[in-house]
């Protein structure tokens, strides 16, 4: 019984032994990504308050609108991340409106992709609406990524004046 692991022993060793080897560099570059859409890109939102039928009625205090989808890529240098903002521009919300904007719950997203910040009010100034992206991509077009859900609320009835308004939401990946 010995002589049959010895035999073994020397076996495995000049199997081992016998053996060579090569190797081959690998060069590997990933590029610092950030990309960023809103889905269907085609169409407005548009928030009309209805007349009431009955006077001494209040409007509707609050509309709503869940029609559009927060897509993105990033691929970030290691130790980032990324958060996303959005701020009105090229105009206002008028005086006596309140617009908030909840990013909702990623679906069929891949990877680091963040946490929504809750309702959030939006003004002239970026706000963060999701924060903490890192390597990630959110799938393409409506019903991927976040669902972007708009409420726009009378705060003071005493400013509202009659007209048509509108302003651009400007969304922006960025480093955090």
């Amino acid at each position: 019984m010995k002589i049959f692991f010895l035999l073994l022993f020397i076996l495995y060793f000049q199997i081992v032994l016998g053996q060579s080897g090569a190797t081959v560099d690998v060069g590997l570059t990933l590029n610092s990504v950030s990309l960023l859409s809103v889905k269907p890109s085609n169409s407005t939102i548009d928030f009309q308050f209805s007349v009431p039928s009955l006077s001494g009625t209040g409007l509707t205090n609050t509309l709503t609108n869940n029609t559009k989808w927060l897509n993105f890529t990033s691929g970030v240098a290691q130790n980032i991340s990324r958060k996303v903002t959005a701020q009105i521009a090229n105009g206002s919300i008028p005086s006596g409106l309140t617009l908030s904007l909840q990013a909702g719950t990623a679906v069929n997203s891949f990877g680091t992709f963040g946490t929504s910040s809750g309702l959030v009010v939006l003004s002239n100034t970026p706000t963060t609406i999701i924060n903490s992206i890192g390597g990630a991509y959110t799938g393409v077009g409506v019903s991927n990524g976040y669902n972007l859900q708009f409420s726009l609320s009378i705060n003071n009835y005493s400013q509202l004046r009659q007209g048509t308004n509108s302003f651009s939401i400007i969304y922006t990946l960025s480093d955090n």
